[in-house]
């Protein structure tokens, strides 16, 4: 849920729901704290190639035994309600593919193509602490590092602000239009202009939760 905007608006609410815990608080937290059903679709042809990146490029390190690993996991998806079994699903992946280690992978690499680099500030997969390195490499011609300041992790879809009484998403503008056209100036100015996360559900709970109100503050 912290992934994603505007989903991760909603937990200060959820917390909220979790200590009052009414009837209709259960109602409307079961769909999510429920486990989802175990299982991929492994014949997804993109499914073991997302998998093959994450467990050489992005899993922890250094490896564990799987058994060991296997534990470790039980451990944390016991005591994590909005998590279900997707760890260790991933680590049952990593143990079934090949691994590899890249010699550039600790190296940043040196290219004069136009770029585009869009960070979100609040984003708890990739942080924005470890992508701001980037700052000081993406500084040739037509090459652009761009941190959203209330950005998750779905940067081109979950950057709104107000353009023209219509909302937008700023990302999707700036990515359209850099791949347009790479080598022209980049107009950030709607960086500074995305909305905050709506913390009172007004923008989105009636379309993403099917609820009106996500305090729940007429259900006490």
């Amino acid at each position: 849920m912290l992934y994603y905007s505007p989903l991760h608006a909603t937990i200060p609410a959820f917390i909220y729901r979790l200590q009052r815990c009414s009837e209709s608080d259960r109602e409307i937290l079961e769909p999510f704290i429920a486990r989802p059903p175990n299982g991929t679709d492994k014949t997804s042809i993109g499914q073991p190639k997302f998998y093959s990146w994450v467990c050489n490029e992005s899993y922890w390190q250094p490896e564990a035994e799987n058994e060991q690993m296997d534990d470790f996991l039980e451990q944390v998806t016991g005591h994590t309600q909005f998590a279900g079994d997707w760890a260790k699903e991933m680590n049952a992946w990593c143990d079934q593919l090949p691994s590899y280690h890249d010699v550039d992978a600790e190296r940043f690499p040196q290219t004069d193509v136009p770029l585009l680099i869009m960070q979100g500030a609040l984003d708890p997969a990739t942080p924005a602490s470890y992508a701001r390195a980037w700052q000081s490499i993406v500084n040739g011609p037509h090459q652009h590092y761009v941190e959203f300041p209330y950005g998750a992790h779905n940067i081109t879809l979950g950057t709104p602000y107000l353009n023209n009484n219509t909302i937008t998403d700023c990302g999707l503008q700036l990515f359209v239009n850099f791949v347009q056209s790479p080598a022209a100036p980049l107009d950030t100015s709607c960086v500074n202009a995305t909305l905050p996360p709506d913390f009172s559900g007004e923008r989105f709970s009636t379309q993403h939760l099917g609820i009106k109100d996500l305090w729940g503050m007429d259900e006490r």
